[in-house]
C-alpha cells in the first residue's frame, strides 16, 4: 500500500503515522552498520579463541582463569548478537527493507533478553574475579581469600543466576505489533511498551532503583574504586603475595610493572566502555526530555557509540592479556603455529611441533598455573591478568527512553532498538 492508498483509503491526516524517516540514516549506517559490523567479528573472532584457549585445560578452569573464559563467552556472545540486533536495523533503515525489518521485529524480543542476561552476568563475573583479586592483593591468606579462591565454581554459577534473574523481565516488557492501515510500508510494525513497564511501582521500584543500579551504576563504582586499590596496594614496599611465591628482586620488579601496565589498559578500557553509558543513565534519570529534545542528536550518536564501544572493548582483552602475560603469550602462539602447521603442512608435520615444541612450552605454563593456585591464587603476572579482564559494562543499545518509564541504557534498546523509528517509552554486555 503507497501514500496515495493510504491516503484515499484512510485519509489524509493518517499518512503521517504510516511514513517515517530515520534520523541521520546514513552516518548511522557507517558508524553501526559498517564501523561496528567489523569491529564485532573481530571481537567474536578473537574472543572465541580466548574462550577455547582458557576452558580447554583444567588448569585454567580451576584458576582465575575461569572468570577470564566464561567473560571471553559472554563477550563472543555479545558481539555476535550486535550484527542482527543493531547492524540489521540499521541495514533495513538505509535499503529500506520490509522483509529485513519483519525478520529484525520476530526475533528482536528474545534476542535482546538473552544478549542482555550475558551481558549483566558478565558484569557480575568482573566484579567476582575483581573482589577475589581485591583479596588476595590486600588481604592474603584470609579466609575470605581463600573461600573465594575455593568456590569460583559456585561464584560464577551465582553471577550467571543473577544476570538471567534481573534481565529476564525484559521479555515482558516490550510488544510489538501489524498495522494494517501502513501495510507495505516501514511503519507497518509498530513497537510499544507493555503494561507492566509503564507500571509506575514496577518502572520506579524494579527498572531504577534496583536493576539500573545494581546493574550499571553499582558495578562500575565499585569495579574503579578496587582496581584503584589495588593498583595502589602493589605500589608499596611489602609485597606479601609476592615474598610466598620467593620471586628474586628482578622478577618481582618485572611482574610488578606488567601488572601495573595492565591494570592501566584494562582500568582505561572500562572507562572507555562504560563511562559515557553512565552519563546517560544519569541524564535519562534526572533530565530525560533535556536530552531526548535539547541534546537529540547527541543522545542519538551517544547510544550508538555505547554499543560500539562495549564491543570494541572486548576486541581489547586479548591484546591485553598477551602484551601483559607472557605464559598465556606462549600458549596462545603455540596454539596458532600448531594450526598453521596443521593448515598447511597437513598431520604429520603438526604431530611434530605438537611433540617437540608445545609439549615443553604447555607443561611450564602448566606448573605456574598449578603452583600459583596452589598458593591461593597465582602467580603475580597471572594474578593480574585475571584482575586484568575483571572490567565489562552493560551496554546501551540502540534504543532511546521514555521520559514516563524512567529506563536505563540496558532497556534503550528494548524500547527504540528500531533507532527512533517507533518512539515509545524504554530501555537496553
Amino acid at each position: 500500500m503507497n501514500e496515495s492508498a493510504i491516503e484515499e483509503e484512510f485519509g489524509e491526516e493518517l499518512i503521517d503515522d504510516c511514513l517515517y524517516e530515520a534520523p541521520y540514516v546514513t552516518e548511522r549506517f557507517w558508524l553501526v552498520g559498517v564501523g561496528g559490523t567489523s569491529v564485532a567479528i573481530v571481537s567474536f573472532i578473537e574472543n572465541a579463541f580466548v574462550f577455547y584457549m582458557l576452558m580447554k585445560r583444567k588448569t585454567h578452569r580451576a584458576s582465575p582463569n575461569l572468570y577470564l573464559g566464561l567473560l571471553a563467552f559472554f563477550d563472543m556472545f555479545m558481539a555476535g548478537a550486535y550484527i542482527p540486533l543493531m547492524s540489521l536495523n540499521l541495514f533495513a533503515d538505509y535499503f529500506q527493507s520490509l522483509p529485513l525489518l519483519t525478520a529484525w521485529y520476530h526475533y528482536m524480543i528474545p534476542l535482546i533478553t538473552v544478549s542482555h542476561i550475558a551481558m549483566t552476568s558478565s558484569t557480575f563475573l568482573i566484579m567476582a574475579a575483581t573482589v577475589e583479586r581485591y583479596a588476595s592483593t590486600v588481604k592474603p591468606h584470609t579466609k575470605t581469600s581463600k573461600f573465594l579462591t575455593r568456590n569460583r565454581v559456585g561464584i560464577s554459577v551465582f553471577a550467571v543466576l543473577m544476570g538471567f534473574f534481573t534481565k529476564l523481565t525484559m521479555a515482558f516488557e516490550i510488544t510489538w505489533s501489524y498495522d494494517p492501515k501502513c501495510e507495505g510500508l516501514m511503519t507497518q510494525w509498530k513497537i510499544g511498551v507493555s503494561d507492566i513497564a509503564l507500571n509506575e511501582a514496577y518502572a520506579t521500584y524494579w527498572k531504577v532503583a534496583f536493576r539500573n543500579v545494581a546493574t550499571v551504576l553499582f558495578p562500575f563504582f565499585v569495579l574503579l574504586i578496587l582496581n584503584i586499590r589495588i593498583i595502589f596496594a602493589y605500589k608499596k614496599t611489602d609485597f606479601h603475595y609476592l615474598s610466598v611465591q620467593k620471586l628474586s628482586e628482578a622478577k618481582r620488579k618485572q611482574r610488578v610493572r606488567a601488572a601495573t601496565r595492565a591494570l592501566l589498559l584494562v582500568v582505561f578500557t572500562y572507562l572507555m566502555s562504560n563511562c559515557l553509558n553512565v552519563l546517560i543513565t544519569i541524564g535519562e534519570h534526572f533530565h530525560p526530555d533535556y536530552l531526548a529534545n535539547e541534546l537529540r542528536v547527541f543522545y542519538i550518536f551517544s547510544v550508538d557509540v555505547v554499543s560500539l564501544l562495549t564491543i570494541f572493548a572486548g576486541v581489547l582483552r586479548l591484546p591485553i592479556y598477551v602484551s601483559c602475560q607472557s605464559s598465556l603469550r606462549r600458549e596462545f602462539a603455540v596454539q596458532i603455529r600448531k594450526w598453521i602447521a596443521f593448515w598447511t603442512f597437513g598431520n604429520y608435520k603438526h604431530s611434530k611441533i605438537n611433540q617437540s615444541e608445545t609439549g615443553r612450552t604447555c607443561f611450564t605454563d602448566d606448573m605456574e598455573l598449578a603452583d600459583g593456585d596452589a598458593n591461593g591464587g597465582g602467580q603475580y603476572a597471572n594474578l593480574l591478568m585475571a584482575l586484568g579482564t575483571a572490567l565489562l559494562h552493560e551496554t546501551p543499545s540502540n534504543t532511546r527512553m521514555d521520559s514516563s518509564t524512567g529506563d536505563s541504557p540496558g532497556d534503550r534498546m528494548i524500547r527504540t532498538a528500531s533507532s527512533d523509528r517507533h518512539s515509545c517509552s524504554e530501555e537496553m554486555v
